[in-house]
């Protein structure tokens, strides 16, 4: 998964929500990742910013300090002339995990073990933050 900006070709990796879980039309929340001054990832909601990271402090995401905790994945940024981009890997080469922003706004972190029966929560889903009701 990569989530940033390719700077010499202008495009913008982000993520965006199905309109519902059975239309894959893009709904009305994204997260993508904001280079303006110290780059950070938002979540939006239309034109609203609704959540941060924080910026890149090493590591990790400033606002997000139980990415130390995180033994099972790698966390890469990567800032250059040409692109930034932030970037996570499995350690466990027999799981696969994805990202994802629903319908509703929440950000969660999936996974399926090679062999299993589907998907599972990795990383418990965020709470909706400084969204309208």
């Amino acid at each position: 998964m990569k989530l940033g900006w390719n700077l010499t070709s202008h495009l913008n990796h982000n993520l965006t929500a199905w309109i519902d879980p059975s239309d894959s039309t893009s709904g009305y929340y994204s997260m993508a990742l904001d280079v303006e001054g110290d780059p950070k990832i938002f979540l939006w909601g239309g034109a609203c910013r609704l959540w941060r990271t924080g910026p890149w402090v090493g590591q990790r995401f400033s606002g997000i300090p139980e990415m130390k905790t995180y033994s099972m994945f790698t966390f890469n940024f990567v800032m250059d002339r040409d692109e930034i981009y932030y970037t996570f890997n499995i350690l466990d080469r027999t799981v696969i995990s994805r990202l994802i922003v629903n319908q509703s706004g929440v950000r969660a972190q999936v996974a399926d073990e090679l062999g299993s029966k589907g998907w599972v929560r990795w990383v418990q889903e965020e709470d909706r933050v400084g969204l309208p009701k």
